[in-house]
């Protein structure tokens, strides 16, 4: 079976009425044109519908963030692009998808709500929805349906991918990270079917493989509309999963392929 996984894109556009720039938008839209709109291009994110079809993807995990600010406008943008896709896909928020106070509602009439979905050979997909609405210059998000999640986990006889926009691990400032990530980390420890855990949010790409420490292989997609943007490819057997970065280079190129063995 053949994974797309993609975050971050941040579709955007700018408004001038003040009814919707205040409080944090008109920061938000500072920032975009003093420091952001210099480090994205999503015009390389139009290549990918037929650069999926031509790698034959059977699924899409998107990790969140497909606005900058939780415009309308910016849904409708990041909806038709997603529209295009050839395979189906999975989604969850961001927390620039929860930009402002009501946002979430926004985000869910253009995007199905969560749920656990299976894709076939005995994996399944869980989403996971931990951003929130936060204060000017906060972007941190927020796990608290512990009992939920483990309760899905318990049921699940099969292989786990865990989709979140947010890394567990608190490695972000304090204003950015996820609180409550230590209670989902000990969830996942407490779960060894859990064999991926796919994420975003930092706009780093990596990969970790902690399985030796009774913790899955870790995947953080990294940004695919910044100008050296990322996402990853994910090829799972029933021994390994081959791990394939791609990476914008003029065009979305790859290097090389990594195995990991399943241990956990």
């Amino acid at each position: 079976m053949r994974i797309a996984h993609l975050s971050d894109f941040h579709f955007t556009k700018l408004t001038l009425n003040p009814l919707r720039l205040f409080p944090k938008r008109f920061f938000g839209h500072i920032n975009w044109c003093i420091r952001r709109r210099k480090e994205f291009n999503h015009q390389q994110l139009s290549d990918l519908p037929d650069f999926f079809r031509m790698l034959k993807v059977d699924w899409i995990l998107f990790g969140g963030d497909f606005t900058s600010s939780s415009l309308t406008e910016e849904f409708k943008l990041a909806r038709n692009w997603v529209d295009q896709m050839p395979v189906p896909w999975i989604a969850v928020p961001g927390n620039h998808d929860f930009y402002t106070r009501g946002s979430a509602r926004r985000f869910y009439k253009y995007f199905d709500p969560l749920r656990i979905q299976p894709i076939g050979n005995n994996w399944w997909v869980v989403p996971i929805d931990t951003s929130c609405t936060n204060p000017i210059r906060s972007a941190r998000g927020l796990f608290s349906n512990q009992a939920e999640l483990k309760k899905q986990l318990s049921e699940i006889n099969g292989n786990v991918i865990l989709l979140n926009h947010y890394p567990f691990f608190q490695q972000e400032s304090v204003d950015r990270n996820l609180q409550g990530g230590e209670k989902l980390e000990e969830l996942i420890r407490e779960h060894p079917n859990v064999k991926l855990y796919l994420h975003g949010h930092t706009h780093r790409h990596s990969m970790v493989d902690l399985q030796e420490d009774n913790l899955p292989i870790i995947l953080d997609s990294g940004s695919c509309s910044l100008k050296k943007g990322s996402w990853n490819l994910i090829d799972l057997t029933t021994a390994s999963c081959n791990i394939t970065p791609y990476f914008w280079e003029n065009g979305w190129t790859t290097k090389e392929t990594k195995e990991f063995l399943w241990k956990r």
